[in-house]
């Protein structure tokens, strides 16, 4: 793909030459054009993923991932250089061009503002088009390059340990003899079927919520912490998926976190205290 980098830029320079500069050229104005190269390098399926959006998201996503943290940077800044040179390799000063770049990038200053003031006088124009649309696609290759080596693993948070069912229990509630003593007498009262998805004896959602928040009323059975991932891991175990709101609900949601906070319906209330004041002991 690394390869398709010039000859489709040189395309879109040849494509916006005769658009703008022979068949149009009262509209060769510098946003026409940027709009125009930037529609073209969006609709391209070898070039459109170079954007520094999407190098930073494949970033985020990747560097938690990794076995060694510094060598992946280490690797991506040697990639993205080697992008970067092969973008303006045909321009006779581009290192001057890239530094000027990286120095205003720096500084916080955006795209448009350094490719009109830096940029345009000299190469925006027919003859040099090319060069034009080739700073503007480096653009967002040396603002990525930019972040690399700005020490981003300071800002990189660990990913969160996902709460299983076991691991909202004290001990000794959380060993496996408890945990499938509990499972069973929810089998037994008829909350759970054979496979240990849930049921339920009454229609109401919240009625495993209120189990939940009956084991956690009592001292040192269910861990302390947020309520919401902890009952969002409960109602997991026994094959329900709580959403947070109602447009991820998806297709095997079961309901909404807000409706199981501070659940009210005694006599679900009185039956969990009956039946699991046993297990409790």
């Amino acid at each position: 793909m690394l390869l398709q980098i010039n000859p489709t830029l040189n395309n879109i320079s040849e494509k916006c030459k005769v658009v703008f500069f022979q068949q149009a050229p009262k509209t060769a104005n510098f946003s026409n054009i940027i709009s125009y190269i930037e529609k073209e390098i969006s609709n391209d399926r070898y070039i459109n993923y170079y954007t520094y959006k999407n190098f930073l998201n494949a970033f985020n996503s990747n560097i938690n991932h990794t076995l060694n943290k510094r060598e992946f940077i280490k690797s991506e800044i040697k990639s993205i250089n080697t992008i970067i040179t092969q973008t303006l390799n045909t321009i006779t000063n581009r290192i001057e061009i890239q530094k000027t770049i990286y120095d205003l990038i720096l500084i916080n200053k955006d795209r448009t503002e350094v490719i009109q003031q830096q940029f345009s006088h000299k190469y925006f124009n027919q003859k040099y088009i090319d060069c034009f649309i080739k700073i503007l696609f480096a653009y967002d290759l040396i603002k990525y390059l930019c972040f690399l080596e700005g020490e981003p693993l300071k800002n990189i948070k660990p990913p969160q340990k996902q709460l299983t069912f076991k691991d909202l229990f004290e001990h000794p509630y959380n060993s496996d003899k408890k945990i499938n003593e509990f499972k069973e007498l929810l089998r037994n009262s008829g909350y759970i079927n054979d496979s240990y998805s849930w049921e339920g004896i009454t229609k109401n959602k919240n009625e495993l919520a209120i189990l939940y928040y009956y084991l956690k009323s009592l001292p040192g059975i269910i861990i302390s912490g947020d309520d919401e991932p902890q009952i969002i891991a409960f109602y997991k175990e026994f094959g329900r998926v709580v959403y947070k709101d109602s447009k991820d609900k998806g297709t095997n949601g079961y309901c909404t976190i807000r409706g199981l906070k501070n659940p009210k319906h005694k006599e679900t209330k009185e039956i969990s205290t009956q039946k699991f004041s046993i297990w409790v002991k």
